[in-house]
Order: structure tokens, then C-alpha cells, then sequence
């Protein structure tokens, strides 16, 4: 009977009902806000029926939707503020989804955690880029603004009826942020997505955002973000792993009888989204786009480099190139220079400053893109030039975009200034004009005419002949480089290479099957083609150059061409050529065997020198550098 006299005065008191009501509304609209935000988020409101309409993908969804209702609870109880609780909530999951949709669009690349450090990077693109406004971004955002007008509204004439007493609201917050924390432990947890049947790639990313929606997804990336520790990172165990490479002391391998060439000047160009898009079966053009390119190709070492990359993340490509190690043990979508790069890391950079050289760095863009401002000097890198340093040079497209011939430009005043210094001159130099999106008529008068015998998108249709035209440029300025160094009078190499293939359009993976760049997607060859870019090494002093093709990983492209001309390398590079005798190149996407043969996934000949590598390079990066005296 008292139990029943006590629900009965709750019940009859209008404040609780009131309560009750309030609590209600607030988890009806977290679960509104959720559909919406993941509609968003994909793109379609039709994908997020679906997606919450099958197992265990409804359960997903009930389980953001409460957690949302209790974080909503929680900070009204906390602010008193119902608006206020609404307001941040809804605003901080609008903007997530809504990045993450930007982000898959432009990238095909899912929002991470880690992308958070690259906030101020990523507005100054998007900036320049062309994004329209349409209803899958309209639709929550207007339903938002409607809720916090409502909420408004119940502070104002409603509060009186739902407000709890202080000496309630402090336990009854601190339970409901008891029952947020339990809830986010028990639903996110390894155990839970095993009994659910949820199961997520550490590499497959746009799978677990599209199977798992962006909130279980990007919890499990922020899981997952710290780097894997490999099983034998004590002192024996390293030193064992350098025994079998050959390694067994700090002695240098590379005697003088080795090097063909004494300190030629290096140039390595990073030209942004090169390919060669004459491969295309389905684009017709009136003459040869990269006679340089090609005619270079022809006669030196050159090939395809695979990278993990796709459409964007740039500065991955060049860390795997400057300092031999590899992405592929790093969390999917990690950038190195800004999540890994935190200490004085070694690299051919590093190297070749020790033994004399000038070693410069060069990207006229914003210095603190991707952190190179930070990661440069870390890697070994004297001097670093901006876009601060190419005020009055050549722009291309936008205002902030210098040319690549405005790049080549600087190399050959640096290497000029360099002169008198009597060091040689090693450069790694990243162009920028080439960035994506890749509007209509971005060059003007200058657009090269392509012909497009393919059904594509509006924005492909717009965007094939701005990216032709950039390539095209592209190719004169390496020609102009190699105009120049031919007759410079001093021993040169200039290492040219693309750094992932271009975000052509919206959905650049399509449009390169229907130009017929890639072929049938999902394909092995389209993997290879879509995580491949093309490379050539030029010289100026071999009398007979040297022509063979050979593809492999970004990773081993320096080792591959100190090995192939002479040069003067570090002992790093022998253990690398250990690990080539295994396998030439790997990414999560597509594999070379040790003939150089594409595979899906690594064969069982690879994983022992896969482990021999992520050890080493794991010491390097975050271990206690016992290789690094053995290596460097």
C-alpha cells in the first residue's frame, strides 16, 4: 500500500508529469536528431532508413540515440538550461556528420579522429572549393534551430514545472552521467560488437562508416588511434631482427668502392595528384600531354609507385619517400607528420646534412599544412620556404596557388644561392597548383581541349579539363628543371613523382571507370591503378642512362635509386633492401610480391619481413632508437 500511495503522489504531482513529458520529448528528438545526422552523414535520408532498419545496425542506432538523450539530460541538469543542452548537443553532431559527409564526398575518405589537428588545414581548403549547399545539410540543420527555438521557449514560460532543486539535480546528474559512461563502455567494447556481430577494419574505413554509421566508427577509430606494438621491441630482439638484414654492427656497409657518384646534388619534386591521365581509354586529346614525362620515362629508371593514399593525404606520400618507413602500420588515416612526428626522426633529409649537404624543404603553401613547419625540422631539414617566400611569383587558378613553374623557379635560384656555400644541394620539394577541386576553366585561356567519350557527372565534365590542363603544366616545369640541370655542370638527380591520384569530381572512383582509367572497379587492377602513381628518375651523368621499369612502394623508392646509381646511402637502406627481397611494395588496398606481381592482400612469404619491419621501424619512430646508431 505505501508503494502505491507513492507512485500515486508522484503521479498526481504536475511537476513530475511535466518532468516526465520533458524527458520523453528529449529522447524522441535524440532519436530524430540521429536519423537526420546520419542521413547527413551519408547522404541520403533513403540510406539511413535502411541502415536502421536491418541488425545489428538498429541496435547501433538505439544505442547513439540514448546515449545522446542522456548527454542532452545531463547537461541540462548541470546548466539548467534545457536550450543550452539541446543547442550543444545538436550543434556538436551536426558539425561531425556534416564534416564527415564534406570529407567522404571530397576524399572518399571518412572523418577521423585525428583530423580534429588539421582543422585549420582543412577550412582554408574547402575554402577554395566550390561546396554547395543542398537538402541533406538543410534538412537537420533546420530541424535544430527548431528545437533550440523550442527549448528556448520551455525555459521561458515551463521551467517552474520541470526545474529540479539543487540538492536533487547534483546525484541526479552525477547518475545520469554514471549511466552515459556505463552505456558508452558497455555498447562501444570489443565484447559487445562480437556478440552483436559487428566487425570493424582497422583499413576498410568507408565500409565500417557505411555498415556501422559514423558514430560507432569514429569511437572505434578514437580506440584505435594509438599505433600497434610489435612483439619483439626489447634490445635482443632488435638487434636479432638487424642480425638476420645482415646488420651486426654500427660499421657502415656502403664503402667508397660502392659509390659511383660523390655527392650529387638532389631534387626530389612531389608533383600534387600526378598521374598519367593518357592511360584514360576514353579521353582523346589533340596532341601528347607530358612529352617531358614520357620522353623521361623512356630512357630512365622510372615506374609506378603504390601508395595508401587516395585523393588526398599528400604528406603520407612524401614521409614514406623522405624517411623510408611506412604507413601501413600506422592507423588507417593517421597523418605521420602531425599525429607520429614529435622528435628527431632520421631520414635521407638527416642523412645527407650530416654528410655535408645543403638539405632544403620547399612547399608554396601554408608552412603549417600537415605540421610540415614542425615535422621538417625533426626530419633533418636546415631550412624550410612557404608560400611566404614566393610573394610576387607566378599563382595558377586561385590567388594562393603558385605554379609549378614558379616552383621550379625557386629550386634553381636556391640551388643558384647554394652555389657559393660549396656543399651540395639536396631539395624535397612538394608544388601545390595542382590541388584539388578542379573547377571550370580554372586556367582560362590556357585549358587544353579534351575530348570526353564517356557519360560523367556535370562536376567531371568540369573538372577533366582543368586537372588535363595542370598535369600538362605540371610536365613543362619538370622540363624546365631538367632544361636547366642538364647544363648546371655539376652532378644532379631529380627524383619526380605523383603523390596519389586527383579528386577528379564527386565520386572520383566512378568517373575513373567510366573514362576508363582504371577498368571494372573493385578489380585488383582498379585497386592498383586507383593506389598507384607514376615516378622517373633522371640524371645528368651517366653516360648511358640507365633504363628499367620497376614498381614498388613509396617506402622503397630512395633505397631503390642509391642501389641503382651509386650513391652513398645510410645502413637503413640495406635493411630495406632485406625486406624488397620479400616483397617490393604493400598497402591495405593492393600488394607486390617479390616479382613485383599485384595481389589483394599479403601472401605468407611476406609477413616475416612485414614484422622484421614494423619492429625496426617502430624503434625508430617511438621505441628507444636501439637500431638507430646500426641504421643511420
Amino acid at each position: 500500500m505505501k508503494i502505491k500511495a507513492a507512485i500515486r503522489s508522484v503521479v498526481s504531482d504536475k511537476k513530475n508529469v511535466f518532468r516526465a513529458i520533458a524527458v520523453a520529448l528529449v529522447l524522441l528528438y535524440s532519436f530524430v536528431l540521429i536519423v537526420l545526422c546520419e542521413s547527413l552523414s551519408r547522404g541520403s535520408l533513403g540510406e539511413m532508413i535502411s541502415f536502421i532498419g536491418n541488425s545489428p545496425t538498429d541496435a547501433i542506432f538505439v544505442n547513439c540515440s540514448v546515449l545522446t538523450a542522456l548527454a542532452i539530460l545531463f547537461l541540462w541538469l548541470i546548466t539548467t538550461k534545457l536550450s543550452v543542452s539541446v543547442g550543444l548537443v545538436s550543434v556538436l553532431l551536426y558539425i561531425v556528420h556534416l564534416v564527415n559527409y564534406l570529407k567522404t564526398s571530397m576524399r572518399s575518405e571518412p572523418f577521423f579522429p585525428w583530423d580534429i589537428k588539421l582543422a585549420g588545414e582543412a577550412a582554408n581548403i574547402i575554402g577554395d572549393m566550390n561546396v554547395s549547399i543542398n537538402t541533406v545539410m538543410v534538412r537537420p540543420a533546420v530541424v535544430i534551430i527548431i528545437a533550440v527555438i523550442i527549448s528556448i521557449l520551455a525555459d521561458i514560460f515551463f521551467k517552474k514545472y520541470v526545474a529540479v532543486k539543487y540538492r536533487f539535480a547534483l546525484p541526479m546528474s552525477l547518475a545520469v552521467l554514471a549511466g552515459l559512461m556505463l552505456l558508452s563502455r558497455v555498447c562501444f567494447s570489443a565484447p559487445y560488437r562480437a556478440a552483436r556481430g559487428i566487425s570493424m577494419s582497422l583499413y576498410h574505413q568507408l565500409e565500417n562508416y557505411d555498415n556501422y554509421g559514423f558514430i560507432y566508427s569514429f569511437v572505434f577509430n578514437y580506440q584505435n588511434a594509438s599505433v600497434e606494438v610489435p612483439e619483439a621491441t626489447d634490445s635482443d630482439g632488435i638487434l636479432e631482427t638487424l642480425s638476420e638484414a645482415g646488420i651486426t654492427s654500427q660499421e657502415k656497409l656502403c664503402t667508397q668502392q660502392d659509390i659511383q657518384v660523390e655527392n650529387p646534388n638532389i631534387i626530389i619534386l612531389m608533383s600534387e595528384a600526378f598521374i598519367d591521365i593518357q592511360e584514360s581509354e576514353n579521353l582523346i586529346f589533340d596532341e601528347e600531354l607530358l612529352p617531358n614525362y614520357r620522353q623521361l620515362s623512356d630512357n630512365y629508371l622510372s615506374g609506378k609507385l603504390i601508395t595508401q593514399q587516395f585523393c588526398g593525404g599528400t604528406a603520407n606520400s612524401e614521409f614514406e619517400v623522405i624517411t623510408g618507413l611506412s604507413n601501413y602500420f600506422m592507423p588507417s588515416g593517421t597523418i605521420a607528420y602531425t599525429n607520429y612526428i614529435g622528435r628527431e626522426t632520421d631520414s635521407l633529409a638527416s642523412f645527407l646534412e650530416e654528410n655535408g649537404y645543403k638539405t632544403l624543404a620547399i612547399h608554396p603553401y601554408l608552412k603549417d599544412f600537415f605540421s610540415r613547419d614542425k615535422a621538417y625540422g625533426f626530419l633533418g631539414f636546415s631550412e624550410f620556404l612557404s608560400d611566404e617566400s614566393f610573394e610576387g611569383y607566378e599563382t595558377k587558378r586561385w590567388a594562393n596557388f603558385y605554379s609549378d613553374a614558379a616552383l621550379s623557379q625557386k629550386i634553381i635560384e636556391q640551388y643558384e644561392q647554394n652555389k657559393d656555400s660549396g656543399k651540395p644541394f639536396f631539395n624535397l620539394s612538394v608544388s601545390m597548383q595542382n590541388h584539388g577541386g578542379y573547377d571550370k576553366d580554372d586556367f582560362h585561356e590556357e585549358t587544353v581541349n579534351c575530348e570526353i567519350n564517356a557519360e560523367v557527372t556535370e562536376s567531371a565534365q568540369n573538372a577533366i579539363p582543368t586537372y588535363v590542363t595542370g598535369i600538362a603544366l605540371a610536365d613543362r616545369a619538370l622540363g624546365q628543371l631538367v632544361d636547366y640541370f642538364s647544363n648546371c655542370g655539376e652532378p644532379t638527380i631529380i627524383i619526380f613523382f605523383g603523390d596519389h591520384v586527383p579528386y577528379i569530381s564527386d565520386g572520383p572512383e566512378a568517373t575513373f571507370e567510366a573514362i576508363g582509367y582504371t577498368g571494372s572497379l573493385g578489380t585488383l587492377e582498379s585497386n592498383y591503378k586507383l593506389h598507384s602513381t607514376p615516378y622517373v628518375v633522371w640524371n645528368n651523368f651517366e653516360e648511358t642512362p640507365t633504363h628499367q621499369t620497376e614498381d614498388m612502394s613509396m617506402f622503397f623508392l630512395m633505397p631503390y635509386v642509391t642501389r641503382t646509381l651509386g650513391l652513398d646511402r645510410p645502413n637503413y637502406y640495406y635493411f630495406l633492401d632485406y625486406i624488397y627481397q620479400s616483397f617490393h611494395g604493400i598497402t591495405p588496398f593492393v600488394c607486390l610480391t617479390s616479382d613485383g606481381e599485384p595481389v589483394k592482400q599479403p601472401t605468407e612469404d611476406m609477413e616475416k619481413a612485414l614484422s622484421d619491419m614494423q619492429t625496426i621501424q617502430y624503434d625508430l619512430l617511438f621505441g628507444d632508437k636501439v637500431s638507430e646508431d646500426y641504421l643511420f
